[in-house]
């Protein structure tokens, strides 16, 4: 115990003299640490202690005050990668991150059983500041739970192997964190091209304006229009936990859906900072119907975690009892899930999906068939939906 609080202190002091300017006696400090042999570091600890001594080895001292050194410190940025068999592209990602303006951040890679040549792409780099990590496959949830453990920034950034960061976009998220305090994630614009980097369009993100209006937003749109990722403060996993990995979609949609019942609180950053790919492949790698039935479980979370009046706070609940209330409140959740049926119909998302929305609608039309048995008008609602169903598969898959 002794040992594991000595190492700890001679990091954080390391870390005070290089924040006050003291290089020489922040290299010393580390390189007595080094020395100890009975001194153990964690993989945490190590990679601090590699970043640190990487920035003070080199550099001279400088006299800077301490109200100043208070003033002038910026957070560490930890952008983690999932990557999995993302050989032909992964090296563009990485590029991004080492283009960035803002100098103070780690990488941190993680290996997820792939069967191509992605780990010897991402081993041709010898910066510092990128640590790489390998294991077998696991999922993407699991997959950023493992960066997210290595990380030590206290902001966190997630980047798609495939994706790619302006130069400037930790630091206008970095200042944009400044500007607001009170903000636990900063989500910026994105934009989409295609797997030859030409333009597709550009995805300008709403502002959120308070907790109504993103619960009830991500619940009815039923997927997060504000995305988790972009940056995040390190606190928020500390309040809301890691990725679910028993999802193998939907995992960010989860955490919004936590996000937003902690209170957490998230401001808009204009510009698009984010480089989103659209690859051809995706649609037929990603789109399965367990995977349907995965993302619409979690949008049935949502009903869990949250009142009535918070998912449908429009409508009005005044003077209701406690069976009209619930009877409103699964009644409205079969709209929405017919909503999002019709919008998989317009954008021709496979007909699997159309048909669990569908089933979706009738689990809530039945909820509300238990609340007033032999009601006419809900049970014409749920056998025009078992008459639909078939007809619009059709038309998606024709």
């Amino acid at each position: 115990e002794i040992l594991r609080c000595y190492v700890m202190t001679s990091l954080k002091l390391a870390e005070y003299h290089r924040d006050q300017g003291h290089c020489k006696t922040a290299r010393q400090m580390l390189e007595r640490l080094k020395a100890n042999p009975n001194a153990v570091l964690d993989s945490q600890q190590q990679a601090q202690f590699d970043v640190l001594y990487s920035e003070v080895r080199t550099r001279k001292n400088t006299s800077v005050p301490a109200e100043t050194a208070c003033r002038n410190q910026r957070p560490r940025v930890s952008v983690i990668m999932p990557a999995y068999n993302s050989a032909a592209y992964i090296d563009s990602a990485i590029q991004s991150v080492l283009a960035q303006t803002y100098r103070d951040f780690e990488l941190i890679i993680v290996n997820d059983g792939s069967t191509d040549r992605t780990e010897q792409v991402i081993r041709n780099y010898h910066d510092s500041r990128i640590r790489c990590f390998s294991q077998a496959n696991a999922g993407l949830a699991a997959t950023r739970n493992t960066a997210l453990r290595h990380a030590i920034g206290e902001l966190i950034v997630p980047l798609d192997d495939d994706d790619r960061m302006t130069p400037e976009f930790i630091a206008q998220h970095v200042a944009a964190f400044e500007r607001h305090p009170e903000a636990d994630l900063i989500y910026c614009d994105d934009h989409l091209v295609n797997e030859a980097g030409r333009s597709l369009r550009v995805i300008r993100r709403k502002e959120v304006h308070d907790q109504t209006q993103l619960i009830s937003g991500l619940f009815q749109g039923g997927f997060p229009f504000i995305p988790f990722r972009t940056c995040i403060r390190r606190s928020v996993f500390d309040k809301i936990g890691l990725y679910d990995e028993t999802l193998r979609v939907a995992e960010d949609y989860d955490m919004m859906r936590r996000f937003a019942a902690h209170g957490l609180i998230a401001r808009h950053l204009a510009g698009d900072f984010y480089i989103r790919c659209v690859r051809t492949d995706s649609l037929s790698r990603n789109h399965t119907r367990k995977k349907a039935e995965m993302h619409f479980g979690v949008i049935r979370r949502f009903i869990d975690t949250f009142t009535w009046e918070q998912l449908f706070p429009d409508a009005s609940w005044e003077g209701l009892d406690s069976v009209h209330r619930a009877f409103q409140g699964h009644y409205l959740s079969a709209h929405v899930f017919q909503a999002i049926e019709r919008n998989y119909i317009q954008n021709r998302t496979p007909g699997f999906y159309a048909e669990v929305a569908i089933d979706f609608a009738i689990e809530q039309l039945e909820h509300c068939l238990e609340l007033s048995p032999d009601n006419p008008e809900i049970l014409q609602k749920i056998e025009e939906c078992r008459r639909r169903k078939p007809q619009e598969m059709a038309a998606v898959e024709g």
